[in-house]
């Protein structure tokens, strides 16, 4: 993260579960309007054109995941979302 200008942070407490923020530097995108919107992104419209970026998701809870890789991707990120530590490592 550090090379884009970027922090992460984690707060975990046993049992109870992560929280994990994170802050990129980005240029406003040219505003888009999508009919076909699954999920509504209040504020975001989308990455900056020509910019790749590629977000790991690492979250055990399926539904979570598959919530995170839907926003993430409608914003015009590249999301991979491993299942397991092993898959993450492997990545």
């Amino acid at each position: 993260m550090q090379l884009i200008g970027g922090e992460i942070t984690v707060q975990s407490t046993l049992g109870q579960g992560s929280c994990c923020t994170f802050y990129i530097q980005l240029a406003l995108a040219e505003g888009v309007i999508s009919s076909n919107s699954i999920i509504p992104i209040d504020g975001a419209v989308s990455i900056a054109p020509g910019r790749n970026y590629l977000i790991l998701i690492v979250e055990d809870n399926s539904a979570n995941r598959l919530l995170l890789n839907q926003i993430l991707m409608q914003l015009g990120f590249e999301v991979q979302g491993p299942e397991n530590g092993e898959e993450v490592i492997a990545l």
